[in-house]
């Protein structure tokens, strides 16, 4: 008895077991068919495949999911079998511009796990199956001429050129080296000239810069960045006119700087001294936007500028 039971259960724990193998080894099938072996490059061709998916396999059926390659797809739809619905057919117009295809190349289909359709398509599981190949012919249409038929329509025939033509390519060319020496060759060359501009030229030119009359420099926020400008072009110039590399002084150091008697800013050390004083004070004051005061301080600015420039000529002249 006890061996009967043994037996029996050993039988059934075989018997399902042989049931899930089955249905784990169970895969998609394609079996291909054309309606002809041979054809005219351009032509069409009716290609039928017969699929048959198990019954956890869910067959894909866009243009994206199946793939036949070096072959144009004209047509193509998945009909699926009422009878039985794991099974399908797909109907496929074919048509090749190559002559020296052989085949109509193994077709690759598509198809994912059930329990994996409600998933984004980005993320989801794809398995691929594949048809067998099939052999084919395909002709070109010069195929059917001989060479001694296959002729041009009628003779090349020489035009003669006129006179008119290369002079008006001359032309051209020379227009075209024209515009590539004045648009490039000018330019890069202006690149490497260096113009030496004086220590006043420069402050003067960024002075001139700062549109005083623009209505929007009084504006508050605008102002103090202003004042911050007048400060750095009075601090370069004074620099460049004492021959200092250090452009990152403060205005103490400065000071300093121009109250050396044996320098040309000593005789004007009180009034840069002041200029100094007042943009420290103003470029980071809230109530600055001042029109007088700021046009009053730009034209001391100035002055100072014209007045250092003049002595150091005078200097330079004895």
């Amino acid at each position: 008895m006890k061996l009967f039971r043994f037996s029996l259960m050993l039988f059934l724990f075989l018997f399902f077991s042989f049931l899930n193998v089955t249905a784990f080894t169970t895969f998609p099938k394609a079996i291909l068919k054309v309606d002809k072996n041979e054809m005219y490059v351009g032509d069409m061709i009716n290609a039928e495949v017969d699929i048959s998916v198990p019954t956890f396999a869910l067959l894909l059926q866009s243009e994206d999911d199946f793939v036949v390659e070096g072959w144009d797809i004209y047509d193509f739809s998945f009909e699926q079998d009422i009878a039985d619905e794991e099974k399908y057919k797909l109907k496929i117009v074919l048509t090749a511009y190559d002559s020296k295809i052989k085949e109509i190349p193994k077709i690759r289909l598509s198809y994912i796990n059930k329990t994996d359709a409600d998933k984004d398509s980005n993320i989801r599981e794809k398995f691929y199956f594949f048809t067998d190949s099939m052999p084919i012919v395909i002709h070109s249409v010069l195929n059917k001429y001989d060479n001694d038929t296959v002729f041009d329509i009628k003779k090349i025939r020489k035009i003669p050129i006129p006179n008119t033509f290369y002079i008006l390519c001359t032309i051209f060319v020379l227009f075209v080296v024209f515009v590539v020496y004045k648009n490039i060759i000018i330019v890069k060359m202006q690149k490497y000239i260096k113009v030496n501009f004086s220590p006043r030229e420069k402050a003067i030119h960024q002075l001139n810069n700062i549109p005083i009359t623009d209505s929007a420099v009084y504006k508050t926020d605008n102002i103090n960045n202003y004042y911050c400008t007048l400060n750095r072009i009075l601090k370069n110039f004074i620099l460049e006119m004492l021959k200092k590399n250090n452009k990152e002084v403060t205005s103490t150091e400065l000071i300093d700087m121009v109250s050396v008697k044996d320098n040309i800013s000593y005789g004007y050390r009180n009034e840069i001294s002041d200029l100094l004083k007042i943009y420290d004070n103003l470029k980071y004051s809230i109530n600055s936007s001042d029109k007088d005061k700021f046009i009053n301080v730009y034209i001391q600015t100035r002055n100072v500028i014209e007045k250092l420039n003049v002595q150091k000529s005078n200097l330079e002249i004895k």
